[in-house]
């Protein structure tokens, strides 16, 4: 391409496939990426390669499967031999800039045990990223925010992500159904957005690379207002699971382990996983909001025809399917997760409103990426680009699974 692409890459935590109305869910409702979608291409057989997040994220930024880059759990170092999209897109001339987080365990041979980047754990910066804002589990740049709007933090800063204190539940559906302790314009979603949107004013005359990260939908299931109401839990999709817990815990014995060291859905009343479920969406929901912000903010600016925009999640939840919560387990609800992309220009208008059904996965990502800024695809990459199918075409030899 004669001008290089702007890389908009952005990848909400815990978000499964059917949290996507592109992909015929209906619940929850997503318009802005739904727009993305029409303009661009959706993935409906995506999956990610491993849980939890480092794991997972590991493989989506190196393209690689977890068991080459040996990154197999939180905390697991990544070995710094290996190459990823930020170092790759360095070599293209860009600044990749990070939003949010990459859950990265850095290669301790590299590193004095003395070093600071320790401090982070699990949560520090994957090489080659320019962290502009950093949000951990402990987003202390959020918090100071949130203590100069006026809000009063809890002692423990991260209890501010709990309900509302003093609201009543209403029809016993437990505290999913309270709002959050601060406003919708003032959470850790919209001062992600805000701050990705300044990046886009700050860097409008030149190609920049920015990997956003939101948190959300990923746990704890308080949504602020109005989203926490936005979805009626009598009305969100049944379950699939067996008859009883039992049954699904004697399918195989990880499972009856995940029941005994989480907390298991047998031990909350229907109407609140219900309620879990709905405030679930309602974050799915905020999140597309702030995304829907941020692509208006390209156009007002004059970069959407020039911004290739990625979407994509590191892995699912189980929200009441199988007996569980969360996602480190074997099914395809902790796995299966919505894909997103939109290249600009006539040269692709062949794929716009494609929705592909042939099994990709997150390690196709980065050669993606790498593809359409014309750069070359490391060899360690298990994945392969998925440019064929964005240009309208069906690859003559794919492959039938996942993994």
């Amino acid at each position: 391409m004669s001008q290089p692409l702007n890389v908009l890459f952005i990848t909400p935590d815990q978000w499964r496939w059917d949290a996507l109305s592109a992909l015929g869910g209906g619940v929850p409702r997503t318009p802005r990426l739904d727009a993305l979608a029409a303009e661009g291409v959706v993935f409906g057989s995506h999956f990610a390669q491993c849980t939890p997040c480092g794991p997972s994220r590991a493989s989506l930024l190196t393209g690689m499967y977890m068991m080459n880059h040996r990154s197999v759990g939180n905390g697991s170092p990544l070995d710094a031999r290996f190459t990823n999209i930020a170092l790759e897109a360095r070599k293209a001339g860009y600044d990749p800039s990070l939003i949010g987080y990459t859950d990265t365990s850095l290669d301790p041979r590299l590193h004095h045990p003395d070093d600071p980047v320790w401090r982070r754990g699990y949560e520090g910066v994957l090489p080659g990223f320019t962290p502009l804002l950093l949000m951990p589990t402990d987003p202390w740049e959020w918090f100071r925010h949130l203590e100069s709007k006026g809000y009063d933090l809890p002692e423990r800063p991260y209890d501010v992500y709990g309900p509302e204190g003093g609201h009543p539940a209403v029809g016993g559906f437990g505290p999913y159904d309270a709002p959050a302790r601060y406003r919708a314009e003032d959470s850790d979603t919209a001062f992600s957005a805000d701050r990705a949107m300044r990046f886009v004013t700050e860097n409008r005359h030149q190609p920049w690379f920015l990997h956003l990260v939101f948190l959300r939908p990923h746990n704890p299931y308080i949504a602020p207002a109005p989203y926490h109401r936005m979805y009626d839990p009598a009305a969100v999709p049944g379950f699939k699971r067996a008859a009883d817990p039992g049954d699904e815990a004697r399918q195989h014995p990880f499972i009856a382990f995940r029941q005994r060291t989480r907390r298991a859905v047998a031990e909350m009343s229907e109407d609140e996983i219900r309620q879990l479920r709905a405030a679930y969406y309602g974050l799915v929901s905020e999140v597309d909001d702030n995304i829907g912000r941020i692509v208006d903010h390209l156009k007002a600016t004059g970069q959407y025809d020039k911004t290739l925009i990625v979407v994509t999640s590191d892995h699912g939840d189980l929200l009441g399917d199988h007996w569980l919560v969360g996602k480190e387990t074997f099914y395809d609800q902790a796995f299966h997760v919505p894909a997103i992309v939109r290249v600009p220009g006539a040269a692709w208008d062949g794929g716009r409103g494609r929705v592909v059904e042939a099994f990709t996965e997150s390690v196709d990502l980065m050669p993606t990426i790498l593809d359409l800024m014309g750069r070359a695809v490391p060899d360690q990459c298990d994945g392969h680009s998925l440019s064929p199918f964005l240009r309208g075409e069906n690859p003559a030899s794919w492959r039938s699974a996942a993994f």
